[in-house]
């Protein structure tokens, strides 16, 4: 559950692309899909626009129970587009 965030532009007419969604949104990256191949660059710059915006956030869970827990980031800025991973994972100290 670390890791990069995952941005997919993809080209496929009228089929959904789940697989590539859903690993975009678990990782707090976008997905977009293009219906021809003259829009494929404006959707580059695009991911481009938000990754020159994007801020890394940071913090210590109280608890390293070596679990996966869930994780809610929200902004009360108005017209803020929030995207986060939607779970982290603590590693359990190692017994001595």
């Amino acid at each position: 559950m670390t890791g990069p965030s995952v941005n997919g532009v993809r080209m496929v007419p009228n089929v959904p692309g789940r697989g590539l969604n859903e690993l975009a949104e678990q990782t707090g990256g976008s997905h977009l899909a293009a219906r021809r191949i003259a829009n494929v660059a404006t959707m580059f710059t695009r991911i481009r626009q938000e990754l020159q915006g994007h801020y890394l956030l940071g913090f210590v869970p109280a608890l390293a129970d070596g679990r996966a827990h869930k994780l809610a980031v929200q902004s009360t800025r108005p017209g803020v587009t929030v995207r986060s991973r939607r779970a982290y994972a603590t590693i359990q100290p190692a017994s001595r």
